[in-house]
């Protein structure tokens, strides 16, 4: 099917079958002759191979349940796997952005403060709708502890990771020598790099746990 192609044409062609259902709708462009199903002779496309297709007969055997809902399904979806976006979700990131990053107040004392930070996310595998918040605990010498800061994280980019990083920035900027503690080693890293790059003598110390 490539051979009359020029070789760069020909890399562009291997690159597009790499994980792709590459049907004979799209391979008609290169070659006419791939329009047409090579093993029934019937127009090849990818709703061809999924519903129609007698090679393929045995995975609609195996998932009839799936198979019933097709003729209710849109061709983008039967076809591409796309979906329409989920009502009110643009509304929802606008909210997000809207959200604006914590007032932190810088405490004069000289004394060593200890914060405890920590980060939560819903629904972390699924980027469209997560949610991420993050809070702040001060230790006080009694044994007892003060809410510093706690709230969703601001910005359509919700994760946890950035969830507690914002954390743990509200807990360095509140005191002038603050200890913090973070169970995220990952988050516990890339603060310690960026106050190392930041300065030189910052008095900030991290631990994890």
């Amino acid at each position: 099917m490539t051979r009359h192609l020029l070789s760069f044409e020909k890399a562009l062609v291997r690159q597009q079958h790499i994980g792709a259902f590459f049907s004979g709708e799209f391979t008609k462009h290169i070659d006419q002759k791939a329009a047409v199903c090579r093993y029934c002779g019937e127009i090849d496309s990818r709703l061809h191979r999924l519903r129609w297709w007698q090679r393929t007969a045995a995975w609609r055997t195996v998932f009839p349940s799936l198979f019933r809902l097709w003729d209710n399904l849109p061709e983008f979806t039967t076809a591409f796997g796309l979906f329409p976006e989920p009502e009110g979700w643009r509304e929802w990131q606008a909210a997000l952005d809207s959200l604006l990053l914590p007032e932190i107040t810088r405490s004069d004392s000289r004394d060593c403060a200890v914060f405890y930070t920590d980060g939560a996310c819903l629904f972390p595998r699924h980027p469209v709708i997560r949610i991420a918040s993050g809070a702040v605990l001060r230790a006080d010498e009694n044994g007892t502890f003060q809410v510093c800061w706690h709230g969703v994280l601001p910005g359509s980019c919700q994760s946890i990771f950035r969830a507690e990083l914002l954390a743990v920035s509200c807990a360095v900027g509140m005191d002038k020598k603050p200890t913090v503690f973070t169970d995220s080693q990952s988050v516990c890293r890339t603060a310690k790099s960026y106050l190392e790059t930041t300065s030189g003598q910052n008095s900030s110390r991290f631990g994890t746990g």
